[in-house]
């Protein structure tokens, strides 16, 4: 069911939906981002069969700008109620069905549990495959509580229990469960009860796919002067959300540590300062939200990674394809990179390891480090660029019955 072309690339025939809105795809984290490389190749080759679902977007800009200067109080509110009526929706008995006539497809593949859930009775008659992959970093009705408040939680306790049947009842439906590896599954293993029971009642359905990003590149080089970086400063990058399951109040002991006890050592953060802030000292530099995280992490001698659970975080194969070297926690889809032959990868398992480890790559001579930066680079090169990805992708969808 897969060609040939003339420049050696596979060519898809079998029609594919992936059920995601096309105009939410930007070089982000999580499935927005994974997908927004996926489909930059697949339109690159001019590949048609590969579908994203396509809806009119004009009037969101303009919500989204309204929305931004709403008081927070209102902020809160308004989402309060989105949650109640996402629930009310997922939780109710009445027909979930989507106006895409889904028999129009021969696999359909869906980056969440919540959207594959939310069209059930529609699969009721769909003759196809279908692909799940679930992108959190733990099960996706957890995350989804996270974002709620306590008061929200104890208010519609029963509402928020009932949500683990749609995970359960997405891994059931699917066809086929796509991770990037193995080291991926480690999130739902640790915070789902019910998940090594489902998953031992079909193992057949499992597929390995390393995910893919285009190549990053610096756009600002004076990064270090706009700041007041000294030059030869050890400089320690982090881009992210601000929370305790990226690690981020982790990051900031590893930082005090350091600061501490070298004047030489400067950190400079991105992301949306909140729900966590940062350290209050002259060396810690909160950039906050930016449209060019790369030239941050371009500008930095070593990015730390400090993820408290993580499936397969893209932010590390950004850092790879910039050549830095990379601290980062063993844990979920870093443990990927526990590789005797790679070596600009520094995995710790405590914030005492974790300090060690920069330590001893601040000890390395400059030739030492260029070496494994540039292994980084061939890592990135070899096994996690877009055409690589891409050509992987359609070659698994080949595999599949």
């Amino acid at each position: 069911m897969i060609n040939i072309n003339s420049e050696g690339l596979l060519v898809m025939d079998k029609k594919v939906l992936i059920f995601m809105e096309s105009h939410y795809l930007k070089p982000i984290g999580g499935p927005a981002g994974y997908l927004y490389n996926l489909k930059t190749e697949l339109d690159r080759r001019k590949i048609n069969n590969v579908s994203f679902i396509e809806v009119e977007n004009s009037k969101r800009s303009t919500y989204k700008k309204v929305f931004e200067k709403l008081p927070k109080r209102l902020k809160t509110q308004y989402h309060i109620n989105k949650r109640r009526k996402e629930r009310r929706f997922l939780l109710s008995d009445s027909q979930k069905l989507t106006n895409i006539n889904l028999n129009n497809y021969d696999i359909v593949h869906f980056h969440s549990t919540f959207k594959l859930y939310s069209i059930k009775d529609s699969l009721k008659n769909f003759k196809g495959k279908v692909i799940l992959t679930s992108h959190a970093p733990k099960p996706s009705y957890l995350e989804y509580m996270d974002k709620a408040s306590s008061e929200e939680l104890k208010r519609y306790k029963e509402e928020f229990e009932s949500l683990s049947k749609i995970e359960k009842y997405a891994f059931e439906r699917a066809d086929y469960i796509f991770f990037p590896c193995s080291e991926a599954e480690e999130p739902y293993i640790n915070n789902w009860d019910e998940y090594l029971d489902i998953k031992e009642r079909s193992r057949e359905k499992y597929r390995y796919l390393l995910s893919g990003i285009k190549p990053c590149e610096v756009k600002n080089k004076d990064i270090r002067k706009h700041y007041d970086i000294p030059n030869d400063a050890l400089l320690i990058s982090y881009v992210g959300r601000h929370n305790e399951t990226k690690g981020y109040d982790k990051l900031k002991i590893i930082g005090e540590k350091l600061l501490t006890e070298n004047g030489n050592i400067y950190f400079i953060v991105a992301g949306k300062e909140e729900p966590l802030a940062g350290l209050q000292h002259e060396r810690w530099i909160e950039v906050g939200w930016t449209s060019d995280p790369h030239s941050i992490i371009g500008a930095s001698d070593i990015f730390v990674l400090p993820n408290k659970e993580t499936y397969f975080d893209l932010v590390m194969l950004e850092v790879l394809s910039l050549g830095k070297l990379v601290v980062a926690s063993n844990t979920g889809g870093n443990k990927f990179f526990n590789k005797d032959d790679i070596e600009g990868i520094f995995l710790y398992n405590d914030i005492d390891e974790a300090v060690k480890k920069i330590k001893n790559i601040m000890k390395m001579t400059n030739e030492d480090r260029n070496n494994k930066e540039q292994a980084n680079k061939r890592l990135y090169q070899t096994y996690f660029n877009n055409e690589v990805f891409c050509e992987n992708y359609l070659s698994l969808l080949k595999s599949l019955d």
